[in-house]
């Protein structure tokens, strides 16, 4: 919750927004590159329009990929709309 409004529960569902291949569901393809995704952070800016979703992201194959990624979200009274392309690396 972010001052009383209920966040989007879409990434649980969906797992990882524009960082993971696989969702949940496997007749729905994720929209990322990466097998997986971990370790995640919820933050807010002071004003509460953004949210920034930080998380771990590999790869189980060659060359075995890690990044850290930071996703920003739009926040509404509706929940989070995420970013599902131009996620910005943190670090390899």
């Amino acid at each position: 919750m972010n001052g009383g409004a209920v966040v989007d529960r879409g990434t649980a569902r969906g797992l990882s927004p524009g960082i993971t291949k696989y969702t949940n569901d496997p007749n729905v393809a994720g929209t990322g590159a990466y097998d997986a995704g971990g370790d995640p952070v919820v933050a807010f800016s002071p004003d509460g329009k953004t949210a920034y979703f930080v998380c771990q992201s590999f790869n189980f194959t060659p060359p075995y990929q890690i990044q850290l990624l930071l996703n920003r979200g739009s926040v509404t009274s509706t929940g989070i709309t995420w970013q599902t392309t131009g996620l910005t690396p943190i670090s390899t």
